[in-house]
């Protein structure tokens, strides 16, 4: 059984960390921006606009005036900004408290509706056991969870480097069989930084060809730009292991992040996933105002909502129908997803 998390920035938000790329603006123009830089000065002159560095960095290659910044200058700007984003980060994570985390794998499912949860459950059912020599019985197959990490901080490997798994072991067997007395193994698999790390390239750009004004960038520029494909030059298996990990996964979450146009590709991988098999997809949303809420008490805005968080990710594919978009179970600010449980 793979259970796997696909983790964004909200993980360092949600632990104090000041990391968006609004949080990152609002620090680099209290000390100055750098006025010879072309992202810096379209950032200066509409910020709220550039709240999606990436997206908006693709769109401004559109914006660049013939014969006013070579292909090799605009990437030039782009390092110095990667750099300067290095820097804030780094400075931000020496903050970072490692929090307790075990209650997340063990209770993921919780603040969802309960017809969720029972499709969840099910899911996590033993599919057989064998007897100790205790006379004990454990699952025949363990729980494995993966990680996706999309951030190119360490804080998550510190976390998950902190979790008792014959701690998330006892609590995910006690949620999940109950009084049937089956042990379920519980186990740490794969952590991927899909976009590097901060001492390892920190991938910024672009899903694919379509953001960006191509004619202006040779192939070699367009690998820098366009993020798949740096992946593929830094290390050309890493895109086929998740896309198997996520194959793979019976239990997908999507946590702390945004669903934007830039990862389209992975939005659209776990779409088809859905469609394909029998996999089950929670998705996290966060509401900073906590204005936004999933009441069954109240039928209309519940359908209402639950359909805008399937949105934020479904958008990406056309024509989805309901039986797969069933698959899709929202949460709301959850109280238990990663959060400290000292």
């Amino acid at each position: 059984m793979e259970i796997t998390f696909l983790v964004g920035n909200g993980f360092d938000k949600m632990h104090g960390l000041n990391t968006s790329y609004s949080q990152f603006y609002s620090w680099i123009s209290s000390i100055g921006y750098d006025e010879n830089n072309f992202l810096y000065n379209q950032i200066k002159a509409d910020t709220e606009r550039w709240s999606d560095f990436e997206l908006q960095m693709g769109q401004a290659t559109y914006e660049i005036a013939d014969g006013s910044l070579t292909s090799e200058e605009f990437l030039l700007c782009l390092e110095k900004f990667s750099r300067d984003f290095k820097g804030y980060i780094e400075k931000e994570v020496s903050k970072f408290e490692t929090p307790s985390i075990e209650r997340t794998f063990s209770e993921f499912y919780s603040e969802l509706d309960d017809q969720a949860q029972d499709k969840i459950k099910q899911t996590l059912q033993p599919r057989g056991y064998k007897m100790g020599q205790g006379g004990g019985k454990t699952a025949l197959t363990p729980i494995t969870y993966n990680f996706i990490n999309f951030n190119y901080t360490d804080t998550l490997a510190k976390s998950l480097e902190k979790v008792d798994w014959n701690c998330v072991s006892k609590g995910i067997s006690n949620v999940v069989t109950g009084n049937q007395g089956i042990n379920i193994n519980a186990e740490l698999g794969k952590h991927i930084h899909i976009h590097e790390t901060l001492t390892g390239g920190m991938f910024l750009g672009v899903n694919d060809v379509s953001q960006l004004d191509k004619v202006k960038f040779n192939e070699v520029q367009l690998d820098i730009l366009i993020k798949p494909r740096s992946i593929e030059e830094y290390d050309d298996g890493r895109i086929a292991e998740i896309e198997k990990i996520l194959m793979d996964s019976s239990i997908i979450i999507v946590f702390g992040m945004s669903f934007g146009a830039t990862d389209k590709k992975w939005w659209e991988n776990i779409i088809t996933k859905a469609e394909e098999t029998r996999a089950h997809v929670i998705l996290h949303y966060y509401d900073e105002e906590g204005k936004f809420e999933l009441n069954r008490g109240n039928h209309n805005r519940y359908l209402q909502n639950k359909r805008a968080v399937q949105d934020e990710l479904l958008c990406h594919k056309s024509d989805i129908s309901r039986e797969y978009r069933r698959k899709f179970f929202p949460i709301v600010n959850s109280k238990v997803l990663f959060t400290d449980s000292k």
